[in-house]
């Protein structure tokens, strides 16, 4: 990866033959799951949703919509994919501690996507 800075002030960075400029960049993510195609994954305590006519649900009683106001990482939409819960999460063994672990991870993805972002 390569970058330059143009002369009106933006920086074009080389990726894969490709150059793009950082302005346009909306989000970058260090794991290899696109977050825009997620339609099912788990929360912090390890349900399982699905993302149903825009509304994620209950990946076991599919007619229960979940509330942001229950779980507010779906309204943050930090819903892990399958395989993440099962790397990172599932061996914990109480509730508060996959909270905690969920957090940093989250935590953790947001200041990667911003340091790419940010060029640094």
């Amino acid at each position: 990866m390569v970058a330059k800075a143009a002369n009106d002030g933006t920086r074009l960075v080389g990726v894969k033959g490709c150059i793009i400029n950082t302005t346009a960049i909306s989000g970058i993510y260090s794991d290899e799951t696109a977050r825009a195609d997620l339609k099912s994954g788990r929360l912090h305590d390890g349900t399982r949703v699905r993302m149903r006519f825009g509304r994620w649900t209950d990946e076991d009683r599919p007619d229960l919509i979940l509330s942001t106001a229950h779980y507010p990482e779906i309204g943050r939409g930090e819903i892990m994919s399958d395989e993440e819960w099962e790397r990172e999460i599932r061996e914990l063994p109480t509730d508060e501690e996959r909270k905690e672990r969920y957090r940093e991870i989250m935590a953790r993805r947001k200041a990667e996507t911003k340091r790419i972002a940010d060029g640094s």
